[in-house]
């Protein structure tokens, strides 16, 4: 693609006109059917099963118990869970957790 090509298609996309052909669209779209889903939070299989024990409305010290940890790593993972989620409690978090099924 040339400078000027790419000059019309930025001008194009900035004054909200479509910038791909129609062909070219189609063939992203049928390209995003078909690749592989993938959950946007980034959680480990550790940080889900405490996320779980949060949905369920579980303290801290019952976590830890459940799990085997101390209280203190669980503190760490809940940290790390809100953080990965971008919420800011426990309730949003397990409202999260709900709403995108990161939890069986």
């Amino acid at each position: 693609i040339g400078g000027n090509e790419l000059a019309a298609a930025v001008r194009k996309g900035a004054s909200g006109e479509p910038v791909l052909s129609n062909d070219a669209t189609s063939a992203l779209l049928d390209a995003m059917k078909h690749s592989v889903k993938i959950s946007p939070f980034e959680l480990s299989g550790r940080e889900r099963e405490v996320l779980r024990y949060i949905v369920d409305g579980s303290s801290n010290s019952e976590i830890a118990y459940r799990i085997g940890v101390k209280q203190s790593t669980v503190k760490t993972y809940v940290s790390r869970i809100l953080a990965k989620l971008d919420v800011s409690s426990r309730v949003e978090a397990a409202t999260l957790a709900i709403k995108y099924k990161l939890v069986e």
